[in-house]
């Protein structure tokens, strides 16, 4: 499993920069089983054109799109409450400064690239987990998936590798 802290935010560069590291790893006969690619939605114009590159990339089903809408800050807010309010720009404020704002209602101090910031909520993650379900269950049924997060699917295979391992 590769980070992509020099490629950028934009999904497009996230999904580039998984190919290259895919195929790298499988030039040096040690490919990867599964290749999640984690973005919002947020501002970029990329986002439709990244999952569709993911939905296009072979091998088939190795690459994963791991969507936050509006931003990864939703999942943060879902580790305290469980919200479907969507969010959307407004004059001034965007979508994702809005989610951020409802954030510090239970971070304060929050600011992104907090350290540390994983061990803090470490305690509410089975709760963040389960709202993210429950907001994929209501995405479904409004037909919007504003806002929504796919990140407890990563949480969910990281915490099956530990499992197999143990």
């Amino acid at each position: 499993m590769g980070v992509c802290g020099a490629c950028g935010s934009d999904p497009k560069s996230i999904v580039r920069h998984a190919k290259k590291r895919y195929r790298e790893e499988k030039e040096a006969g040690d490919r990867f089983d599964k290749v999640y690619c984690v973005f919002d939605r947020d501002t970029h114009a990329g986002y439709a054109e990244a999952l569709d590159a993911i939905a296009r990339a072979t091998p088939k089903d190795t690459y994963i799109a791991i969507t936050s809408i509006p931003c990864f800050e939703y999942w943060l807010l879902l580790h305290f409450r469980y919200t479907t309010k969507p969010y959307e720009p407004a004059p001034g404020q965007s979508a994702c400064s809005q989610v951020i704002a409802d954030l510090k209602q239970y971070l304060p101090d929050y600011a992104k690239g907090q350290v540390a910031l994983f061990s803090r909520l470490i305690d509410q993650l089975n709760d963040a987990k389960h709202n993210a379900q429950r907001v994929l269950q209501a995405a479904g049924i409004d037909r919007s998936a504003n806002p929504s997060t796919r990140v407890h699917e990563l949480i969910d295979f990281l915490q099956n590798i530990k499992k197999e391992t143990a």
